[in-house]
Order: structure tokens, then sequence, then C-alpha cells
């Protein structure tokens, strides 16, 4: 592959940087989105959503940029075939990025699951309180008794007794 300048990997290098700083950007909204996931402030959420959004668009841009250079240059667009073709280049700061790029990817999918999860919870807390609510028997759940040993809850509960 080379560039009008007929200089192998400097689109390719303006791509991924481009991308770090979108990864950077999108690793930072889903801290603040954990934290305010975590301590129920849900002002704000919007907004973060939105710059999620837009960060997200910003990455399927260079991640379809990526795939047309790597096409261009013969590869398949696969992580590996792209990383193949990096390390062919011989561009030591390109591969650097590259891995870079891909352990971002990581921390990414890690901290967004971990939101997912945060959701989930409260979703199900949510759900319980509102049929405990309602009179609705509540899914069995793993509690603790009045000794402090576990056992599973099916949903009676005595309000009343202290």
């Amino acid at each position: 592959m080379s560039t009008a300048n007929g200089q192998p990997g400097i689109q390719l290098h303006d791509i991924v940087t481009a991308m770090h700083g979108h990864l950077d950007q999108l690793l930072e909204l889903l801290r603040q989105e954990n934290e305010r996931l975590v301590t129920r402030q849900v002002e704000g959420l919007d907004r973060l959503l939105a710059d999620k959004l837009q960060q997200l668009q910003a990455l399927e841009q260079c991640g379809q940029a990526l795939q047309a250079q790597l096409r261009a240059a013969g590869c398949d667009g696969t992580p590996q075939a792209a990383g193949d073709y990096i390390a062919r280049l011989g561009d030591q700061a390109l591969q650097t990025q590259w891995q870079q790029l891909r352990e971002r990817l990581q921390q990414l999918q890690v901290l967004n699951q971990s939101n997912g999860l945060v959701i989930q919870r409260g979703l199900d807390q949510l759900q319980r309180q509102l049929a405990i609510l309602r009179g609705e028997a509540v899914a069995a759940t793993s509690v603790y008794d009045p000794r402090g040993q576990t056992r599973l809850d099916a949903g009676k509960r005595e309000i009343t007794r202290a």
C-alpha cells in the first residue's frame, strides 16, 4: 500500500491514530457512565449516551476506511490479517499502535459489559421491588436469614417482623 506521496503505511497510520483518539474518548465516556450507574445519578446519562453514539459512529467510519486500506493491500480485513499486514510493513510504531488499539478494544469490551451488568442488576432490583409492592410472588433468590446463614428465599417476606 502506498499513498499519493509513495510512502507505505501513512494513511493506515493516520486511521489507526484517529481510532486511538476515538477509543480513548469512548473509554472515558464509559468510565463516566459506570460512575453514574453505580451511584445511580441518572442526570447526564442521556448526554453520555449521545456522546458515546458520536464516538461509535466516528469509529465505524475509521473502521470502514481501515477495511478499504486493507482490501486495497489485498488483505481480507480480519484483525489477524491486518496485524500480519502491519507487521510486513516493518513500521514498529504502527505495530505498537495496532497492538495498543487491540488492547484498548478489550478494555472497552470489559467496561461495557460491566456497565451492562450494573444496569441489569438495577433492573432486577427494581422489578423485585415492584413485585413486592404489587403483592406478587418474587422469584427465588439467595438471602441471609436472621442467623447470617444463606437460604433460598421464595419471595415470602414478613415485612412487619424485626
